[in-house]
């Protein structure tokens, strides 16, 4: 065993520091501070919430909650969603038992298995995801051939889309507003497993999706794409006629990879004029859509690149 496997890892990142890297000088990136200021940081320190992944011991209620959920989906994810959860009842049943004998607070055992267990599942999801990730910022889609290649990187997208400070808030604060108080304390005591069931749920999704419906877009443009704390982000039509609280029927899914490179899946083809050349209008409006649909900020490779935006993020729009 590694020294590191002894430790608690706290700091917890929604969206993937090495990901953010493509836009920093050294480790530093542009941001837009919650004064609504251009600022620049390491990207170790932004995009994370202390313990946003720690788990939490199921009581009945969880688990009915869970698998209620779980129903709603095919069988066969129904079966995934099941080995992921029988897993965590284990965990779930380990911290119940250590709890009679230890303040888990104070018990290291229970502090990794709460605060280290998901972390680690979705560093193995980047991971895995990485030698596409870094092919495609090359604009190489050789890897895309490869179908563990492909399943990687489109589960490590559907994760990505889910697991953020924004779509949790979001999710729960329409739950609280629509639905019964109990639901809406089950959800909050269990997003850490719906949302990566969830996940599971739109992965398996996205990779059926019609492989001409993926695409690499190449901007040479020299306006770099910009990219937020909610990275992949819904660019279809329809969202215009998507009441607030309700789902979106259609997927236009975007995700820069860089400033020079994103990837798309898409149900419509109204951005299929992007497989070809992408415009200095084509890449304002992508950035604009990054920005209004962002949490608190959004990153960029230069000062200018985030402060033309600004005015379209939620909190600083005029």
């Amino acid at each position: 065993m590694k020294p590191k496997d002894l430790e608690v890892k706290r700091k917890h990142h929604y969206v993937w520091a090495r990901y953010l890297k493509a836009w920093a000088n050294k480790n530093d990136i542009h941001y837009i501070t919650k004064k609504g200021l251009p600022a620049t940081d390491s990207v170790k320190g932004l995009a994370r919430e202390l313990g946003f992944y720690k788990i939490t011991s199921f009581n009945d209620d969880d688990l009915l909650y869970i698998r209620t959920i779980s129903k709603l989906a095919s069988d066969d994810l129904q079966s995934l969603h099941m080995g992921f959860l029988e897993n965590f009842i284990t965990i779930s049943n380990v911290l119940k038992s250590r709890s009679k004998y230890h303040h888990a607070d104070t018990d290291l055992a229970s502090q990794i298995l709460q605060f280290n267990v998901l972390e680690d599942m979705h560093g193995k999801i980047e991971r895995e995801a990485w030698p596409l990730i870094s092919e495609l910022r090359r604009g190489n889609t050789d890897l895309l051939v490869d179908q563990h290649q492909r399943s990687y990187f489109c589960f490590y997208i559907a994760q990505q889309l889910i697991r953020t400070k924004t779509v949790r808030d979001k999710s729960i604060d329409a739950s609280s507003r629509n639905l019964p108080e109990f639901v809406t304390s089950a959800m909050r005591r269990n997003w850490w497993f719906v949302s990566f069931m969830l996940g599971i749920n739109l992965g398996k999704g996205l990779l059926e999706t019609p492989k001409d419906r993926h695409f690499l877009i190449e901007n040479k443009t020299g306006k770099p794409f910009i990219t937020s704390d909610r990275p992949v982000v819904n660019v279809h039509s329809c969202l215009k006629k998507t009441l607030p609280d309700s789902p979106p029927e259609k997927l236009d899914l975007y995700y820069p990879l860089s400033p020079t490179h994103a990837y798309m899946i898409n149900d419509s083809e109204d951005y299929n004029n992007l497989k070809g050349m992408v415009t200095i209008e084509d890449v304002a409006h992508l950035n604009k859509c990054m920005a209004e649909t962002c949490g608190e900020t959004v990153y960029g490779a230069t000062r200018e690149s985030i402060l033309q935006v600004r005015q379209h993020i939620p909190q600083w729009k005029r």
